[in-house]
C-alpha cells in the first residue's frame, strides 16, 4: 500500500540536546496510525515537523509524489496535513459554524464570507462524521465531545486526507471516548489517515492498526497491532519491563478509620456513606458528573457540606476552606497539574514546599532556608524526580516529573488523608508504573488514599477496594476477588444508568468541576 506521508532519517537538535535521530515514519492511505513512547521520546517534536511547525535538521519529507526539505503550516494544510492538538485551539466566543468554516477561508484568502456557503461546508464536514451539533451554538458552550467533533470537521473543512490526534481523550468520559473512537474508524473508511498520539493504551490497541514505538529520539520500531500487547509495547516504549502489579494490602481491619462520611451531600453529591483506613487504597469510579471530584472538592473544604458529617480519625470535624481540610490532615492532588496544581514559572523547590509555607515559617513570615531546601530534596529524592536541581522551573520537566513533585507538595505536608484526582492523567507508561509504587509506597507508611480515576488498570492496580458512583451516590463497592471480576461489568452498567445525567451535567463540569 502507498504512503499518504513519509519522512525519511529526520533528524532534530534543540540547544544540544538530540530531539529526533534518523527517524523514518510512513502513513498510509486510510488508516489508523499510532504514536507511542514516554514523554520526551521524541513524537510531538515530528509531529511539529511534518505539520510545519518546526525545520528539521536533515532528512525529507514525503507527501504523495511531493518531496520536501521541510514544510510551512501553510504548505502544510494545503498537502492536506492537519494537526487537532490536546487544547483543541478553538475560539470558544465564536459559533460553530465560523470555527469550522474560518480557518479555511482565512487559509484561502478570501475575505469576503459567504454565510450560506459557510452553512453547506460545516455541515457537510459535520454530517461526514454523524456529528449533529447546531451551527449556531458558541463553541465555550459545548461539551468536550462535541468540541473534539468542531475540530475534526474543522480539518476536514480544511480538505485535510493526513490528520494528527494528540492525546485526543485526556478530558473525555468513557461514552466520549467510545464515540471519538467510532468517529475515528468513520474517518479511516473515507479514506483519511488517523495519526493518534495516547498514552492510553487500551485506546492504542482498540483503535490501530499500526503503532510506532519511540525511545529516546528515535524509531524502536513500527508493527501491527495485532503482534503486540500492553506487556510488551511498554517494554518497548520503556526499555525494559514494566510491571503495574497488584494493589498491596496495608490495612489493619480493626483499626480506627481516618475518614469517615455518613450521610453527605452537597453539590452534586447526595447521602454518601464511605470509610477509609490507614494504609487503603479506594478508588472512586464513575462518570463526569457522577459526584466522584465533588466528593473531594466537599472533604478539601471547596465544595460546601449541605447535611451529613465527616470524621478524620473519629473526630466529627467542620471543614469550610482548604487551610481548615491541611490542618485535619487532608491533602487533594487536583487533576490538571498545570492549572490548579503547580506554579509553572517557579523553581521546583519553590513549588516543593508551597503548601507547607506556615510551618517553614517564623512569626515574621520569615522561612528557614535549611528547612525548605531539606523539604525540596526530599520531594525530588523520595518521588524518584528526574533531576535533583532545585532551581529548574517546574514548566521545564515532563508530564511524568511534573505529577511527582505535585505528589510531593502535598506529601510534604504529612497527611492522614490523601486525596488524588487523576494521578496520572497525561503521563507516560513508565512514569505511571513509578507512581503507582509511590502510591503503595505511602499507603504502606499508614496514609489512607482515595484514588479518583476513569482507568480501570489504574484502579485494579493500586486499589484495595472500589467504589462506584452513579448520579451523587455511591451505588456500590467492590473488594478482594470482586475487583478483578466485576469491576467492567459494574462500571459498563454504570454508565448506561448515568449517561444521560453526565451529557446534561457537562457544561457545568467544564466551567470548574471536573469529576
Amino acid at each position: 500500500m502507498n504512503a499518504q506521508l513519509s519522512a525519511t532519517n529526520i533528524c532534530k537538535t534543540f540547544g544540544g540536546v538530540q530531539a529526533l535521530r534518523s527517524v523514518n515514519l510512513s502513513i498510509r492511505k486510510g488508516e489508523v496510525h499510532c504514536l507511542v513512547g514516554e514523554n520526551g521520546s521524541g513524537k510531538s517534536t515530528l509531529v511539529n515537523i511534518l505539520s510545519g511547525g518546526l525545520v528539521p535538521d536533515s532528512g525529507s519529507i514525503q507527501v504523495g509524489n511531493s518531496e520536501f526539505s521541510s514544510v510551512t503550516a501553510r504548505q502544510a494544510i494545503s498537502l492536506g496535513i492537519a494537526v487537532i492538538h490536546q487544547d483543541l485551539s478553538l475560539f470558544g466566543t465564536m459559533n460553530v459554524r465560523d470555527n469550522i468554516c474560518l480557518p479555511g477561508l482565512v487559509h484561502r484568502k478570501r475575505w469576503i464570507i459567504n454565510y450560506r456557503r459557510c452553512d453547506e461546508i460545516a455541515s457537510r464536514a459535520l454530517e461526514r462524521i454523524h456529528a449533529d451539533i447546531d451551527l449556531d451554538a458558541r463553541v465555550e458552550s459545548l461539551s468536550m465531545a462535541a468540541k473534539q467533533q468542531v475540530a475534526i470537521a474543522r480539518a476536514l473543512a480544511l480538505e485535510a486526507h493526513i490528520i494528527f490526534m494528540d492525546e485526543p481523550t485526556t478530558a473525555l468520559t468513557s461514552v466520549e471516548v467510545q464515540s471519538l473512537l467510532d468517529t475515528i474508524q468513520k474517518l479511516k473508511a473515507s479514506g483519511v489517515s488517523i495519526i493518534f498520539i495516547s498514552h492510553k493504551l487500551d485506546e492504542v490497541f482498540s483503535v490501530a492498526d499500526r503503532i510506532t514505538v519511540f525511545r529516546s529520539g528515535e524509531v524502536v520500531g513500527t508493527y501491527q497491532s495485532d503482534d503486540l500487547d500492553n506487556r510488551r509495547l511498554s517494554a518497548l516504549m520503556t526499555g525494559h519491563d514494566v510491571v503495574f502489579g497488584d494493589p498491596e494490602d496495608h490495612v489493619v481491619p480493626e483499626a480506627q478509620p481516618v475518614l469517615e462520611m455518613k450521610n453527605v451531600s452537597a453539590a452534586r453529591v447526595r447521602n454518601v456513606n464511605l470509610t477509609v483506613r490507614p494504609g487503603e487504597i479506594v478508588g472512586l469510579s464513575g462518570l463526569l458528573g457522577s459526584g466522584r471530584t465533588e466528593t473531594a472538592l466537599t472533604l478539601f473544604g471547596l465544595n460546601k457540606l449541605e447535611k451529613g458529617h465527616v470524621f478524620i480519625n473519629g473526630k466529627r470535624v467542620s471543614i469550610n476552606n482548604p487551610r481548615e481540610a491541611i490542618e485535619e490532615g487532608i491533602a487533594l492532588v487536583p487533576e490538571d497539574r498545570q492549572e490548579q496544581g503547580l506554579f509553572l514559572d517557579r523553581t521546583l523547590l519553590q513549588n516543593s514546599v508551597a503548601s507547607v509555607l506556615k510551618p517553614l515559617s517564623n512569626s515574621l513570615g520569615l522561612i528557614n532556608a535549611r528547612k525548605e531546601h531539606e523539604i525540596g530534596k526530599e520531594v525530588l529524592t523520595g518521588l524518584k524526580v528526574n533531576t535533583q536541581d532545585l532551581s529548574m522551573l517546574a514548566q521545564s520537566l515532563s508530564g511524568g516529573n511534573q505529577q511527582k513533585v505535585l505528589l510531593g507538595k502535598w506529601v510534604a505536608t504529612k497527611p492522614k488523608l490523601l486525596i488524588l484526582d487523576s494521578p496520572t492523567v497525561g503521563v507516560d507508561v513508565g512514569s505511571k508504573s513509578q507512581i503507582y509504587d509511590i502510591i503503595r509506597r505511602l499507603a504502606g507508611q499508614g496514609i489512607a488514599i482515595l484514588v479518583i480515576s476513569d482507568e480501570e488498570e489504574e484502579l485494579l492496580a493500586v486499589c484495595n477496594r472500589i467504589a462506584i458512583f452513579v448520579q451523587g451516590t455511591v451505588t456500590t463497592e467492590l473488594t478482594g476477588d470482586q475487583l478483578q471480576s466485576g469491576y467492567s461489568q459494574l462500571y459498563r452498567n454504570a454508565d448506561k444508568k448515568s449517561d444521560s445525567h453526565a451529557r446534561g451535567s457537562r457544561l457545568v463540569n467544564e466551567k470548574g468541576s471536573n469529576s
